[in-house]
C-alpha cells in the first residue's frame, strides 16, 4: 500500500512491530489481524506523509502549500503541472546516509 501510494520499492520500505521495549506488556497482534491493523495504520501514515511533504515542497519552491497536492505518485501544483514525484521529495527530506531530517516517531507510552 505504503509503496505504491510514495512510488517506492517494496524492499524500502520496513514494517517494525511490537517493540518490547516499546510495549512491555503487549504479546502483540499477529497474522490476520496485523494485515488490517497495520495497512489501515500505513496509509494513515502514507497521507501524514504526503501532507508532510507537500508542506516541505512548497517551502523549498517558495509557493503556498494550498497550491499544492499529491496525484498519482506526484505533486503537482495547481495548474496540474508535475513538480517532483513523492519519491524525490522523500529523497530530499533525508541526509545522504539515510538519515531522517524530520523528527523521528517517538512511540506513544
Amino acid at each position: 500500500m505504503l509503496s505504491a501510494q510514495l512510488g517506492l520499492p517494496e524492499s524500502g520500505l520496513t514494517l517494525c512491530q511490537s517493540l518490547p521495549e516499546d510495549t512491555p506488556n503487549g504479546a502483540g497482534s499477529y497474522a490476520s489481524r496485523t494485515t488490517i491493523q497495520a495497512g489501515t495504520a500505513l496509509q494513515d501514515a502514507g497521507q501524514v506523509l504526503v501532507r508532510r511533504l507537500i508542506a516541505a515542497e512548497a517551502a523549498r519552491l517558495g509557493l503556498p502549500v494550498q497550491d499544492l497536492r499529491a496525484d498519482a505518485q506526484t505533486i503537482r501544483d495547481s495548474a496540474g503541472n508535475i513538480l517532483c514525484t513523492l519519491a524525490a521529495a522523500l529523497a530530499r527530506a533525508t541526509t545522504a546516509d539515510g538519515a531522517r531530517v524530520c523528527p523521528a516517531w517517538v512511540p506513544v507510552r
